[in-house]
């Protein structure tokens, strides 16, 4: 089971500037982080907007700000997997010196105990492991972790806007990693309501 240690905090938003569905507004502020209503993917032009985002607390403190991003609001969990459409998942870390065998193992434990385990026939284990392998550096505060996911090239993953790793091809990928937050076991209810763009009540 996924460790106790994860703690959530669901932040309200406090706003900036600029242009989001109609409002002057371009960016939420979380903890710091300023998280744009809307990106584009560089390798495809793609435009993504904010489904829903969270603060995550982990080892200590709190540890990331999560935002996911879709092409359109989606409530529905179920519908984030079937729908072949553009997807992305970033990570805004707050937190200083989290080491790669601290991110590689929390990732693994998120991703089995949401996607049935080892034992999961369907489980992709050679692109587990390629991503256990592709976290090599302690993050720290103001590191951006990004998983993108396009129709058109995969899923690419990035710290910091560099290219980390690469899977063509690779929606059923993507889903695992995106269970860790809408899955059956997501960080918390708060959190996975949070994500997508439920109202959350303090006191959750």
């Amino acid at each position: 089971m996924i460790k106790k240690a994860f703690v959530i905090t669901v932040l309200l938003l406090t706003i900036a500037k600029t242009s989001f569905a109609g409002t002057n507004e371009t960016f939420a502020e979380v903890l710091g982080v300023s998280l744009p209503y809307k990106i584009d993917l560089e390798k495809t032009k793609e435009q993504l907007y904010l489904n829903g985002h969270a603060v995550v607390s982990m080892w200590g403190s709190e540890a990331y700000v999560a935002a996911l991003y879709t092409s359109h609001v989606e409530k529905r969990a179920e519908m984030l997997l079937m729908n072949d459409e553009p997807i992305a998942m970033l990570f805004y870390f707050v937190q200083d010196d989290i080491t790669a065998e601290m991110i590689s193992e929390t990732f693994t434990e998120a991703i089995l105990v949401n996607n049935g385990g080892w034992n999961n026939k369907k489980l992709d284990r050679t692109r587990i492991i390629e991503l256990k392998e592709a976290f090599k550096k302690t993050l720290n505060a103001g590191d951006e972790l990004a998983f993108y996911y396009s129709p058109q090239n995969g899923v690419l993953m990035q710290i910091n806007g560099h290219d980390i790793a690469y899977w063509p091809h690779a929606k059923s990928f993507f889903n695992m990693l995106l269970r860790m937050w809408v899955g059956p076991y997501p960080p918390s209810r708060s959190f996975k309501r949070a994500i997508l763009n439920f109202p959350i009540k303090k006191s959750q």
